[in-house]
């Protein structure tokens, strides 16, 4: 009895022993073999990721050359398509030959407000599919006003914002924008 007692001592204190200084050395000596064959999968989803956001298009519509540079530098790193329009006809003329994924629309224009172009293509079946829900749009404009305009929610306005926004809030949020895009 008392060597069975021994034996199970010391059986214990071997186990102990090992879980407490070889099993560390094994999760030590593991984790980097783990990181290392994990790494692929995580770079495979990460091009996977920049593949869909580089098939996102975009469509700034804004008359202000000086509001187009602001934006094409805050969407310059994006990894997005880009696309200019410098009115609102011209913006039209644009939706009625290629689809985009966002459109940032200045809200004073000369030709049209930005409201009244999204209303415009009513009365045409291939703009009112562009536009009224199809496209979530972001209104960038010189009016703090404009962020209580209750006829916002009948388009798919995602965001308003107001010329002046700081450079790295804008790229923040079309990022948040993007990433609901891709997801």
């Amino acid at each position: 009895m008392e060597k069975f007692f021994s034996v199970s001592v010391a059986t214990l204190a071997t186990v102990a022993l090992m879980l407490l200084v070889v099993v560390p050395w094994l999760v030590i000596l593991a984790a980097p073999l783990i990181i290392i064959l994990s790494a692929p999968i995580a770079f495979m989803s990460y091009l996977a990721y920049r593949r869909r956001r580089k098939n996102i298009s975009v469509l700034v519509v804004d008359d202000d050359p000086i509001s187009v540079s602001v934006l094409l530098l805050a969407l310059q790193h994006s990894g997005i398509r880009i696309h200019i329009a410098t009115s609102g006809q011209e913006m039209l003329h644009q939706l009625k030959f290629s689809s985009y994924d966002l459109m940032i629309l200045d809200q004073f224009m000369p030709d049209l407000t930005g409201e009244r172009a999204l209303t415009v293509g009513d009365d045409d079946p291939l703009l009112r599919n562009q536009i009224h829900g199809q496209v979530p749009v972001v209104f960038y404009t010189s009016y703090a006003s404009d962020l209580i305009y209750p006829n916002f929610q009948k388009f798919a306005v995602k965001d308003v914002w107001i010329k002046g926004l700081p450079l790295s809030e804008m790229q923040f949020r079309l990022d948040q924008l993007v990433t609901e895009l891709v997801a």
